[in-house]
């Protein structure tokens, strides 16, 4: 009979080396670091080793729920191992000023859920640092005369859809559908002021940019966020439509210099700046999700509102009609001809002539500014929130939810009640106290990107 002898050192010896490198590991992943003194009480929600997944499924109120657990109105909690502090109304001038909360830091990491070291096309959407670039190539586009180009060229997208929806109201019963024909709208419009020609013209490859996008937006999930390093199957779609992304752009630049075309757009400015691919990814990746993220839905939640509520409705009709008599148009022309007219309007007239739409735009927004600001504190120290003896920890993150703003009732009266005429001379609720108001951004984050593009939607429909 065979025996077999086995050496219970060497068993014990494997066994502990598992184990060790079993807590080791454990220890890697999930060791939390502790909040210093000095921080906002943490949320009574929190859990082991995830953190408060609440902020990602209830969000609103997981933030309220914590702003008032708090005699400081500031509070605490994990997101896996990220620290974050949720900053109240009175912490805004610390939010909004301090130069080391940095916004791309922030946005990089609790938005996309992504590293902040990665490689290819992901580096030029997610990268922190990318930020200031963006933001300073976008104000050497946007000058004036690269508008004014462009205007007349936005004005045609619009007749055609516009016309398009006349042709197929076949009654006075016909309906439209704001997300779907609005949102297309502004799509288009987008890509032809940060994107390329090529694309806004191609409807195919309008739909085809628009996938690629859903794509990445929809693989920054709550576990990313939690878990950097768990290659979730989202995650994974996302880089592949990074890649794409990346690609397509790369064709379209060696098309043009293999053929000599020269274009006026977003894409041939980079291009002459000496931009390599990975930058021009960035840019338009950037531009397109800021435009389309916030433009697309507003623009489609103000014909919503406003078809709601009559008295707005007719304001903004009479509006429109005004500026057509100044401009000699007979109202009883044909729709289509109104439509033409207003597309050969210039820079100037889309800028002053709409004010009451500039209105209800900025009250849609405050309906629908989504969530919380993020920021990062990159200052290699704790920060002290103003007003308080409580601190921003070093490398932690600060979320400021809105709704400490737009749906403040000490700031504004019936904050739930739709009402542009909150911001008219006289009342002007937005600007009873600093940030009242934050949808063109404050402090050190301004809005880059307004332009008298998104006007062109509503005008044109409401003619």
């Amino acid at each position: 009979m065979a025996l077999f002898y086995v050496n219970t050192s060497w068993y014990l010896a494997i066994l502990s080396t598992a184990l060790i490198a079993i807590i080791y590991l454990f220890a890697f992943f999930f060791h939390r670091p502790q909040f210093p003194k000095g921080a906002p009480p943490r949320s009574f929600e929190d859990w082991p080793i995830i953190g408060s997944p609440q902020f990602f499924t209830q969000h609103g109120d997981f933030n309220l729920r914590g702003l008032a657990m708090s005699a400081s109105n500031h509070f605490s909690f994990y997101l896996g191992k990220h620290q974050v502090v949720s900053i109240g109304a009175s912490g805004r001038k610390t939010y909004f000023e301090n130069h080391h909360l940095n916004a791309g830091e922030g946005y990089a990491t609790l938005f996309t859920g992504t590293p902040h070291r990665q490689s290819g096309a992901e580096v030029a959407i997610d990268n922190g640092e990318y930020q200031s670039k963006f933001g300073k190539t976008l104000i050497l586009l946007f000058k004036k005369a690269y508008l004014s180009r462009r205007t007349p060229i936005l004005a045609a997208d619009v007749k055609g859809i516009m016309e398009s929806l006349i042709r197929k109201a076949s009654n006075q019963n016909a309906t439209m559908k704001p997300f779907e024909n609005i949102y297309h709208i502004v799509w288009q419009q987008t890509n032809r002021l940060v994107g390329a020609d090529e694309i806004a013209a191609s409807p195919e490859k309008l739909d085809h940019i628009m996938r690629l996008f859903e794509d990445i937006s929809e693989g920054a999930s709550p576990l990313r966020v939690m878990f950097p390093m768990l290659p979730t199957f989202d995650h994974i779609k996302r880089t592949v439509a990074g890649a794409r992304l990346y690609g397509m752009l790369q064709g379209l630049v060696n098309d043009r210099k293999r053929l000599g075309r020269q274009e006026d757009d977003a894409l041939q400015f980079l291009m002459d700046a000496g931009e390599d691919i990975a930058g021009i990814t960035g840019f338009l990746a950037g531009g397109l999700f800021a435009g389309q993220l916030n433009t697309g839905v507003n623009a489609a939640w103000l014909l919503i509102y406003l078809a709601t509520n009559k008295t707005w409705y007719n304001k903004i009709q009479k509006e429109v009609d005004s500026v057509l008599a100044r401009h000699g148009v007979d109202q009883r022309r044909e729709t289509s001809k109104i439509i033409d007219i207003l597309s050969r309007f210039g820079l100037e007239e889309w800028i002053s002539e709409f004010p009451l739409i500039d209105l209800c735009l900025k009250e849609t927004i405050r309906f629908q500014l989504p969530g919380t600001f993020c920021r990062k504190n990159t200052s290699g120290k704790s920060i002290t929130i103003v007003g308080s003896d409580e601190i921003i920890p070093k490398d932690a993150f600060a979320v400021y939810l809105t709704d400490n703003c737009h749906f403040n009732p000490d700031i504004y009266s019936e904050p739930l009640k739709w009402d542009p005429d909150r911001y008219a001379t006289g009342r002007a609720e937005d600007k009873k106290g600093q940030y009242a108001y934050l949808g063109w951004g404050v402090g050190r984050h301004s809005c880059l990107g307004m332009t008298p593009g998104w006007r062109l939607p509503w005008s044109s429909h409401f003619s």
